[in-house]
């Protein structure tokens, strides 16, 4: 079923969940929809081309959901670290990689500076509102080893939406290209290349940046 999304309106407000709650309700579900063996072409490509940008093994998967993208880099034999901030999502991932992952707030987490090569952020940072964006960015930057890749992506519009999805709801917080890009600056990145694309139900328009910590 595809999901369908929501202006806000307060008919809304009272199903709306936080994504912590959401995404560890429906774990499974979101696992089965998104498992490794069925990776969007354009997403696969984006995987190889952040992995071969990559001067080290170190990766860190803030956000990693089910496991997927985490087991895709254990699979090419990458150090990698997964963390979600929801703890049924950590749980599927650990029943779907070799992997160990962690419950964690990626506006806080539990890892040492600058003790990275690599940050993947796919499909996540858009259910923080902008100044939480903010601090998960100076999270990325603080992992991050000097001239250390990040591949993130956001989810652009003028507005906030409400996604209707497993019978449930969650609030995505959408940005306009020139805040996405004044939010990487402010968090110390470099933006080597960006693209857009659109999702086939039309509801999504993504933007997708590779960057580098300056």
């Amino acid at each position: 079923m595809r999901s369908k999304l929501f202006h806000l309106h307060d008919q809304y407000f009272n199903m709306v969940k936080p994504p912590s709650e959401f995404y560890s309700e429906h774990a499974e579900e979101h696992g089965e929809k998104h498992p490794l063996d069925y990776l969007p072409e354009e997403l696969k490509e984006n995987l190889e081309r952040f992995e071969n940008m990559l001067a080290g093994e170190r990766v860190l998967v803030p956000g990693c959901g089910a496991g997927r993208d985490v087991e895709y880099f254990s699979e090419r034999g990458l150090d990698v670290r997964g963390s979600d901030i929801a703890e049924g999502m950590v749980e599927e991932a650990g029943r779907r990689t070799d992997e160990d992952c962690f419950v964690e707030d990626m506006r806080d987490m539990e890892v040492p500076d600058s003790s990275f090569e690599g940050v993947w952020s796919c499909a996540c940072i858009y259910f923080l509102p902008k100044k939480e964006m903010s601090e998960a960015l100076d999270e990325f930057s603080r992992a991050l080893r000097e001239e250390g890749v990040l591949y993130i992506d956001f989810k652009t519009g003028p507005e906030t939406v409400i996604k209707e999805e497993f019978g449930d709801a969650v609030r995505e917080y959408r940005l306009l290209l020139p805040e996405i890009k004044e939010l990487l600056d402010e968090a110390g990145f470099h933006i080597i290349d960006s693209s857009t694309n659109t999702s086939q139900s039309g509801n999504n328009t993504f933007a997708n940046f590779f960057c580098r910590k300056k």
